[in-house]
């Protein structure tokens, strides 16, 4: 019969006290602004925003971005030390929210290029696509960022 093993290790980012405060709080500025800038160039109506593609890409995409400021939102009041799963928990949430959110936004981007080729409705089209680039860039930062932050796990005391 197996036995339960308990693992004792607790995990965390690696880093000063004050200088990973200050990095959590520029993740949950960085997803709050980069919600903000979505939010923005789905509130503009123009032809690339009304292309069913873009609009299925930049709403699934919007979704991901939520999970990321849920993600940076847990990381910024996540303890110094956590167990495995809690630390696995936020860690995967930050990566994954990220990539996802890029991955979509490239959709969008490409979904949005092709709809200027087939109807082309005007300069405000030309915005909404620098504001999807601008989207996948705060992602790529926030994820470069975070991959950046060192990490490690110690023994917990007895």
């Amino acid at each position: 019969m197996p036995r339960f093993m308990v693992d004792t290790k607790l995990y965390g980012w690696d880093m000063p006290e004050q200088a990973l405060r200050r990095e959590k709080n520029t993740f949950l500025l960085l997803s709050l602004l980069n919600a903000a800038l979505s939010i923005a160039c789905g509130v503009i109506s123009t032809g690339v925003t009304r292309h069913s593609w873009v609009g299925f890409a930049a709403t699934a995409a919007l979704i991901a971005l939520m999970l990321e400021v849920i993600g940076a939102a847990r990381f910024r009041i996540a303890k110094s030390m956590l167990d495995k799963r809690g630390f696995d928990s936020v860690h995967n949430m930050m990566r994954w929210s990220a990539q996802c959110h890029m991955a979509l936004m490239a959709v969008a981007f490409a979904a949005g290029v092709v709809s200027c080729f087939q109807s082309f409705s005007g300069i405000l089209d030309l915005v909404i696509l620098l504001g999807f680039a601008l989207s996948f860039a705060c992602s790529f930062l926030f994820l470069r960022r975070y991959d950046r932050i060192p990490t490690h796990n110690t023994n917990a005391p007895e």
